[in-house]
């Protein structure tokens, strides 16, 4: 932008402001000192942070009522920052940090310290459905964050992560007022896009339809990089007088060109690296990523009376992956020296999933309870092949590259060291994960103290195929109890106490663990499972309207201290305990209207 084009704008800015300020001068001006004046605003962003989410088992919940740690960003949150991708919208929770997958584009993300793929990202309370790589944030209403172990509440996570916390996105319904919107957006380095959001209600509001979708495609920041996302999504809902319906479909595709890759340090390295410029791109031109995803899930819920009601929803996606990938291991710390490697992976997976339950409510002698029984099952089926094109002493030389001065080089043309059929891939893994649940939140004083206690009987059962000729080489089967206890204490309105003793479970790698290890990132069929245990846990979070809204959702969000207890080291059969005593509080936003 020039200097001229620069003066103008800033001019135009200045003016615009001094005349929509002029009508309050004059009003001051002529107004007596007895007169009241009244100024009238809209608040804004009312729902930067929503106070509550669903829980799982025990359905949704206001955070003042339940003994665990939730919170939810709105749509209005989503549209005012016009994330590209779910990992830029949680950089508003402090709790949330982003990684990224080795060599590709997928993001993860670390809670608590424990990591949580992108598989295990829940759809409307499914596993298995959300896409695995990127996420779209347009198509939803709600991305709700549970931190600590949810074992209990949402089943064990498909992917084996998850144990410090979990991620739920909600779809966008339509709403009481009719909604047409269209958003055009641009990001440095000339990334353009644009987004669309309509929604209407009919038969007397009892149908709702709302179609919402976005295109985005450029250049980003880092050097020679390049990203395109096409995602659309439509929701049927119906609302009768017991009866509730919800269908939600989505189509999202996403490209990646150019893709730094994930650094890592070589065996005889022993200092740490000059960090490379921020838009420095060290990897290869020849990386990609490009991912397709069709999901939906269909959601049920019956009223059989004032107190009971029965749920049910159903879940499924058919997903299709495709890059060449790549990693950079450096070799000298002070010249930026390093070997690169790349490796071309195919992968397509359908995954399904259900759960399905009763709800009842009943309140006798001054004494409530909230009784919740219900099943889960998720099916998943992997196909995948690699070829690795450079990397490794077996098969070829790494490419000779530097992290801050790296040389470009052709993709090469055949195969390497491959693995299954590259061009239409068998399966690999054949998952099963079932369960049964029962709960019960007992409230006493007029539900000022709710004891929640109940328990979740899981299995999991996994085949594994080999990549020379999908034969079964291997057969995992687990199952395992994990309960749940927590006490919520209400002494005045909007101010709340509680402590929770809760685990979460995966499977484990198999190896033994050391204090100096990593946490294992993938699971093997030869271990048992892995359960992290916390507890118990204390806090206290008022809840007002009045709170400054202006400060950032990440100031917003909690602060704590933690003064934790000696933690075990796990066993080699990957079962670990560990706990804690924390104290947090939370300053909420209020939900918006019809939210």
């Amino acid at each position: 932008m020039s200097l001229s084009t620069r003066v103008a704008v800033l001019a135009t800015v200045s003016a615009l402001t001094l005349v929509s300020a002029a009508p309050a001068w004059s009003q001051t001006d002529t107004a007596s000192g007895d007169d009241d004046i009244i100024v009238t605003a809209q608040r804004s962003n009312r729902t930067e942070v929503i106070r509550g989410g669903s829980l799982g088992v025990l359905g949704e919940k206001d955070a003042l009522d339940v003994p665990f740690s939730i919170k939810s960003y709105g749509e209005t949150l989503i549209l005012n920052q016009q994330p590209n991708t779910l990992g830029q919208l949680l950089e508003n929770d402090p709790s949330v940090r982003t990684t990224y997958g080795f060599g590709n584009a997928s993001e993860q993300f670390v809670i608590r310290g424990f990591t949580l793929y992108g598989d295990d990202v829940g759809l409307n309370g499914l596993y298995a459905i959300t896409p695995r790589q990127l996420v779209a944030p347009e198509l939803y209403s709600q991305v709700q964050v549970l931190n600590g172990a949810s074992a209990f509440l949402n089943g064990a996570a498909p992917g084996g992560s998850g144990l410090g916390g979990s991620v739920n996105l909600v779809t966008k319904t339509a709403g009481n007022t009719p909604l047409t919107r269209a958003t055009a957006n641009y990001t440095s380095s000339g990334h353009f896009g644009g987004s669309f959001d309509v929604a209407r209600r009919f038969g007397d509001g009892a149908w709702g339809l709302r179609i919402n979708g976005a295109v985005r495609s450029g250049d980003v920041a880092i050097d020679d990089e390049n990203r395109r996302a096409y995602v659309i999504g439509a929701s049927l809902d119906y609302r009768g007088e017991r009866a509730r319906l919800f269908l939600d479909l989505a189509y999202q595709r996403y490209e990646v060109h150019g893709q730094r890759p994930t650094v890592s340090l070589g065996a005889g390295v022993t200092d740490i690296p000059r960090v490379p410029g921020a838009s420095h791109n060290y990897g290869q031109q020849f990386t990609y990523s490009k991912l397709r995803d069709v999901f939906g899930t269909l959601r049920a819920e019956y009223d059989l009376s004032d107190k009971a009601m029965l749920y049910a929803s159903f879940g499924a996606r058919d997903g299709s992956e495709e890059g060449v990938y790549s990693g950079l291991t450096v070799t000298d710390a002070v010249t930026g020296a390093a070997d690169g490697s790349a490796s071309y992976i195919p992968y397509t997976s359908n995954n399904e999933a259900a759960t399905g339950g009763l709800r009842v409510k009943l309140d006798a002698a001054g004494v409530t309870n909230e009784f919740n029984v219900g099943a889960s099952y998720i099916w998943q089926v992997a196909r995948t092949a690699y070829d690795f094109v450079y990397g490794g002493s077996d098969f070829s030389a790494p490419i000779a590259t530097n992290l801050y001065d790296t040389p470009q080089v052709a993709r090469p043309d055949g195969y390497h060291f491959a693995g299954g059929d590259l061009d239409d891939p068998f399966p690999i893994t054949r998952s099963r994960l079932g369960s049964v649940f029962v709960s019960d939140t007992m409230g006493l004083w007029q539900d000022r103290l709710l004891i929640t206690a109940g328990m979740r009987l899981q299995s999991i059962t996994t085949k594994s195929y080999a990549y020379a000729d999908g034969a079964l080489s291997t057969t995992y089967d687990e199952s395992a109890v994990t309960p749940v206890v927590g006490v919520v204490f209400k002494p005045v309105e909007g101010l709340s106490f509680f402590a929770n003793r809760a685990e979460g479970w995966s499977r484990a790698t198999g190896r033994a663990w050391t204090p100096t290890s990593p946490i294992p990132a993938r699971s093997s069929p030869h271990s048992r499972p892995s359960s992290t245990k916390r507890a118990p846990s204390c806090a206290w979070a008022p809840s007002t309207s009045r709170s400054p809204l202006s400060r950032s959702t990440a100031q917003a969000a909690s602060a704590s201290r933690r003064r934790p207890r000696p933690t075990r080291t796990p066993s080699p059969t990957g079962s670990t305990a560990n706990s804690a005593i924390a104290v947090s509080s939370s300053a909420w936003t209020a939900r918006s209207p019809g939210a």
